[in-house]
């Protein structure tokens, strides 16, 4: 096939938006464990892919060359959505839901369309006529891109959802993640609503949307931790328990804190969220950094306040994913300075009473001793011990 290419300054936009998502592909790769990030790297190669053939759509003059180059958008149109929703359903833990059988599922329609895209020549199915005017590709849009456009746009919905009830349910950083990842879904969505609804036939400003989206990817990543400080276990924690509770990621990073923690180390929330908890909960290192071997493991921790001491019976769990595989730990911290006090005064009035019982025991005695002593039958003892001394006494007498 021979194309022939004419140049415009569309395309620069374009080439940075793929850029940009190619890098930050490359870079998830890095945190690949994390959860959602295998969705978010499809999705980021994908947008990539779109970014690209429609630089070369926008190069090509031919009509053959642009019918070409939009099938070849059509490989990452179809992963888009689905891989958007899975990502959102990792992120917002509901990871459960991407299984290898629903991914099947949820890929008969993409499958079906990219089939049908390539061999419209025979059925007309995705465009029922195609004719170039002013330059640029022109197509009566068949049914199976109306289903497969109803399809992407449910995708696209269900995964909004789930950044809009992370907003509304999660702390403050979290609602920034959420905020970043719907500014990311919206502007490329309405860009490709207008190009859907012909208010810009000629012009398909998805692609430029993207390059908002990798911005905002962009921000999201290097500035709010957006594939490392995941929402895990935030439902777990509840703000007015007595007792703290601190979540870390898989780097020992704070992800989430109570208020109670918050008290006991006497730091802010603002100090802690993203920090290394090795730093900031010395205290807790030890424990921390202790080989759990998937298990729970214990350790009773002093802290001096004053002249006093505080004590806290501290637990650290593994925190899995649904899929089983780690995804942070979860710090449960007991402060049991007043039971030690109890305790101890305890211990001190146990020992008294020891030592009473012991005086008790000796008085006790005393008073036996006293007693039988002055009884009638002590004095007979006496008379009659007094009167063998005497008979004792006459025998040595009468032998001398």
């Amino acid at each position: 096939m021979t194309f022939h290419w004419h140049y415009t300054s569309y395309i620069l936009p374009l080439l940075a938006a793929a850029g940009v998502t190619g890098s930050l592909g490359a870079y998830a790769w890095s945190r690949r464990k994390s959860p959602g990030v295998t969705a978010f790297i499809v999705m980021m190669i994908t947008v990539t892919l779109w970014g690209l053939s429609q630089v070369m759509y926008v190069l090509s003059v031919d009509l053959a060359d642009q019918v070409f180059w939009s099938k070849v958008t059509y490989l990452a149109k179809v992963a888009v959505a689905p891989a958007w929703l899975a990502f959102a359903l990792q992120y917002t833990d509901r990871g459960h839901w991407v299984t290898r059988r629903n991914i099947m599922l949820a890929s008969i329609v993409p499958l079906i369309t990219l089939l049908l895209v390539f061999t419209n020549e025979w059925h007309g199915l995705v465009w029922t006529r195609i004719w170039m005017e002013a330059g640029r590709m022109r197509a009566v849009r068949g049914p199976v891109f109306w289903v497969h456009s109803v399809y992407a746009y449910l995708f696209m919905l269900l995964g909004m959802a789930q950044y809009v009830l992370l907003f509304i349910k999660s702390s403050r950083v979290h609602r920034w993640q959420a905020a970043v990842l719907v500014l990311a879904g919206v502007v490329p969505w309405i860009g490709n609503a207008l190009f859907v609804a012909n208010v810009t036939p000629a012009l398909d400003l998805t692609t430029l949307g993207f390059t908002v989206s990798a911005l905002a990817f962009a921000w999201g990543l290097f500035r709010l931790k957006l594939l490392d400080l995941v929402p895990v276990a935030r439902e777990t924690i509840i703000d007015r328990m007595s007792s703290g509770m601190v979540v870390l990621d898989t780097q020992n990073r704070i992800v989430d804190i109570n208020p109670a923690a918050q008290r006991m180390v006497r730091t802010t929330r603002a100090q802690l969220i993203g920090q290394d908890a090795l730093h900031l909960l010395p205290e807790w290192a030890g424990l921390i950094e202790g080989d759990q071997q998937d298990a729970m493991i214990q350790a009773e921790i002093i802290l001096d306040e004053g002249e006093e001491h505080c004590y806290y019976d501290s637990h650290l769990s593994p925190l899995l994913d649904r899929s089983g595989r780690p995804a942070g730990k979860l710090l449960y911290i007991m402060d049991i300075t007043e039971r030690k006090r109890i305790e101890a005064g305890l211990e001190q009035a146990h020992r008294r009473i020891e030592a009473l019982t012991i005086e008790l025991n000796q008085v006790k005695k005393a008073q036996q001793v006293a007693e039988i002593s002055e009884s009638e039958y002590f004095r007979k003892l006496q008379v009659i011990a007094r009167r063998i001394r005497a008979e004792r006494k006459a025998r040595n007498h009468s032998v001398l």
